[in-house]
């Protein structure tokens, strides 16, 4: 069937854009059977319907009435565009200005009709104005454009689809009315700062708000069709109030690289990491009584005989005994230690607090370091200790020697925040300045390790010279573990979780079904004791290694039982003999009091 013959109004256009159209037709006559909205494959610009839907194309009626036009990658001057514009076309639906020359678009009553407009890939369009609410439109798109606030007005009742992706500058967008259709917006990677849902957008499923500036979300209303909310790499702290009711379907929720300490530990690690479950765990439980979790891993690093072991001694009891000469820690030892009345210039709270930190003394003696940084975490705070004999030639067993580097090296790999691209805070502690004094090389580490604390701490464990300062400097450097240490909140029945694993500690260890079941006696669901156990591990109550495959069902309770049996792998007669080769019949003269199950569980850490 032959092309309708050229409207005069079809003219004018060719006239205002200063060429011919190459192709005319009438879309009833090509309806495509994934488009049964005749007028919404003008818009399509898929790679594969290119060939069909590109520039230059008009699409008319039987009757003559211009319905469509098509400028796809049409380079176009903008004055033309304009001109085009001011022309009244009270048929034309759909209207694709995709990569064309536009610079501007206002809306007006000249094109009453229209239904999908297509503006974007326009990098030159900063501007995109209403003179007039058109009524039928179905789907704005302005992907990759230069716009910097746009403002919906009221009227917009048929809106089904928004697309404001990756205009980079839009910092401002408004809504002066209801969309009631409204099923999907796109506005990731923009500049917004804020952004207000107001009641009565019910439809919305789809809401991508990826690689904005976001500080603050608010829904006004319920959202209850929203499936996938994707607020990944802001700088949100909270969610929209009332969020759990207000998108109780909500199935997808992407929270990734957000600044919202508190809720760290629920947030999937993996970029496209699903979050919902664990969050609305989380979220659902600080509905209930809640208390404050003022509780850190405090971790003591360094070459062996420099003093960390006096000095966690003495952080707990000044008048504690000093360890003998030649006394050593064997591998790791644990104290808590109570920091009390941390003034609210600190805390930013309204009364000072006691705060707990859970100290790991790691031994110094080389056959150990290896297996030390299983128990590194971050959000914690260390300590890296050395003293004016921590030399090569002063050591008993040179193999007891590192360089400063390698304590360094570790305590920064292991205790990097990869969520929040933040190291925990390291304080340097010289100590022996009773025998001698000195300081590190400061160019040395503040290249480096500039996360380091930069004021060293020169102390006598012996005479407690500068000990105050040494307490004084832990003190303020603890709001350096993380942004929420003295906000975090949780449940009371999570909390009593915890107090019934450091009841239990005597048992050495718990298979995860038992801590799944005890949870679930505590009212915890299973994504909410997933959630908890993994800041247990890391603060230090327990030790779990939930993404080992061998080791995921298996819960350690004390720390220095697991400590005990893997050092005697390293000091046993049956290693040294077997030059460093573990097999399994060494395992019952290694581990004679421990089950066939206990013992693989060994050699799989």
């Amino acid at each position: 069937m032959a092309a309708p013959e050229l409207p005069s109004l079809l003219q004018q256009v060719e006239t205002c854009l200063g060429f011919s159209f190459q192709k005319v037709i009438d879309p009833r006559q090509h309806l495509q059977k994934n488009y049964p909205d005749s007028y919404r494959a003008v818009m399509t610009v898929e790679e594969e319907m290119v060939r069909d839907w590109h520039g230059n194309t008009a699409f008319v009626d039987t009757e003559g009435r211009l319905l469509g036009i098509n400028l796809y990658a049409c380079n176009v001057a903008n004055d033309r565009l304009q001109d085009m514009l001011k022309l009244a076309m009270p048929d034309l639906q759909a209207l694709n200005l995709n990569q064309t020359g536009l610079a501007s678009f206002t809306f007006t009553d000249r094109q009453p009709a229209l239904v999908h407009v297509n503006l974007s890939l326009n990098e030159k369009l900063t501007a995109v104005g209403f003179e007039y609410a058109p009524a039928h439109l179905k789907s704005l798109d302005l992907y990759n454009c230069q716009v910097a606030s746009l403002t919906l007005p009221a009227g917009l009742d048929n809106l089904e689809r928004l697309d404001t992706a990756r205009n980079k500058t839009l910092n401002q967008l408004i809504f002066e009315g209801v969309c009631p259709l409204l099923g999907m917006m796109d506005i990731s990677e923009n500049a917004l700062a804020e952004l207000v849902i107001p009641a009565g957008f019910g439809a919305l499923k789809i809401l991508f708000l990826r690689k904005n500036k976001l500080a603050k979300l608010v829904f006004e209303g319920s959202l209850p069709l929203l499936e996938t909310l994707d607020v990944r790499e802001n700088q949100l702290k909270e969610l929209p109030d009332r969020l759990i009711t207000q998108a109780a379907g909500l199935t997808h929720l992407f929270l990734y690289n957000n600044p919202w300490e508190s809720i760290k530990d629920a947030v999937s690690s993996d970029e496209r990491g699903n979050s919902r479950e664990s969050v609305f765990s989380f979220l659902t439980s600080l509905q209930g009584e809640v208390d404050y979790l003022f509780e850190a891993k405090m971790i003591l690093v360094g070459n062996g005989e420099v003093g960390k072991t006096s000095i966690r001694l003495k952080l707990i009891d000044e008048k504690a005994e000093l360890p003998k000469k030649g006394d050593r820690t064997p591998g790791i030892e644990i104290d808590r230690y109570i920091v009390e009345s941390i003034s609210t210039a600190i805390t930013k709270l309204e009364t000072p607090i006691d705060f707990q930190l859970n100290i790991w003394d790691f031994g110094g003696q080389g056959k150990y370091r290896e297996v030390q940084q299983l128990f590194c975490s971050h959000k914690s705070l260390y300590l890296f200790v050395t003293a004016f004999d921590d030399l090569p030639e002063q050591k008993m067993d040179k193999e007891d020697y590192v360089s400063f580097e390698y304590w360094l090296d570790m305590v920064s790999a292991f205790g990097y925040d990869q969520d929040m691209d933040q190291f925990s805070p390291i304080i340097l502690v010289i100590n022996k300045i009773d025998l001698q004094s000195h300081s590190i090389k400061k160019g040395f580490y503040l290249d480096d390790f500039a996360h380091i604390h930069q004021e060293e701490i020169h102390i006598s464990c012996e005479t407690l010279e500068n000990f105050s300062r040494l307490k004084e400097t832990i003190r303020k450097l603890i709001p350096r573990i993380s942004k929420d240490v003295f906000t975090t909140q949780r449940n009371r029945k999570w909390l009593a979780v915890k107090k019934e694993l450091e009841d239990r500690k005597n048992e050495n260890y718990l298979s995860l079904s038992e801590y799944l079941k005890m949870c679930k006696s505590f009212g915890l669901d299973e994504t909410d004791a997933r959630t908890w156990i993994g800041m247990l591990d890391r603060i230090g109550t327990v030790i779990y290694f939930g993404q080992h495959s061998e080791l995921k069902d298996w819960i350690v309770l004390d720390p220095e039982w697991v400590r005990d049996s893997m050092f005697k792998v390293i000091d046993s007669n049956a290693m040294k003999f077997g030059k460093g080769v573990l097999t399994p019949d060494m395992y019952d003269s290694i581990w004679p009091d421990n089950s066939i199950q206990e013992q693989e569980k060994f050699v799989n850490l």
